[in-house]
């Protein structure tokens, strides 16, 4: 069945679009790459990856700062438990544990983009999302501390901002 097909309202309400039962998230660590050089030794296979049970997530994202090496321990995530995504995620990579945030709308892609000015911990700052309430056709840009995922603040946008609407904003 061509995927134009299944992607109409009533697969999508129904959840029969798509079988999320075997959705993982996964980290591949590259051996033998250097991060200083474009050139390197080829990678020794087969890598492993680390894989978490966790929620169906979608756009995860880490704090930039802590990219290099894998040294990330904190995703951030939409999450689904409705028929759209409808809340925020994030997971321990370290212990597995999980916060989530329900928005009661739909979230667009997580960026953790402003670290405290005197951030000791990965997860020391806060997280933007723009979240979109259908009933009232209305988008506001949500702030949500990266620790504990509450609410710092919440700003109305003067437009629309679309679901497909994704990067930096």
């Amino acid at each position: 069945m061509a995927i134009l097909d299944r992607l109409n309202v009533p697969s999508i309400v129904q959840r029969s679009v798509f079988d999320e039962s075997d959705a993982r998230l996964a980290r591949f660590r590259l051996r033998n790459v250097s991060a200083h050089s474009l050139v390197s030794t080829p990678p020794t296979f087969p890598n492993v990856p680390q894989v978490w049970e966790s929620p169906t997530l979608e756009l995860p994202s880490i704090n930039e700062r802590c990219r290099h090496y894998g040294k990330y321990h904190f995703v951030y995530a939409m999450a689904d438990s409705a028929v759209f995504f409808d809340g925020v995620v994030t997971l321990n990579l370290k212990t597995g544990n999980e916060l989530r945030w329900e928005a009661g709308d739909v979230p667009s892609e997580t960026h953790f983009c402003v670290p405290h000015p005197s951030a000791q911990n990965e997860d020391d700052g806060v997280l933007l999302t723009v979240v979109l309430d259908g009933h009232a056709k209305q988008s506001f840009l949500v702030v949500l501390d990266a620790r504990d995922l509450t609410v710092v603040a919440k700003v109305a946008s003067p437009v629309v901002v679309p679901l497909g609407f994704l990067g930096l904003h």
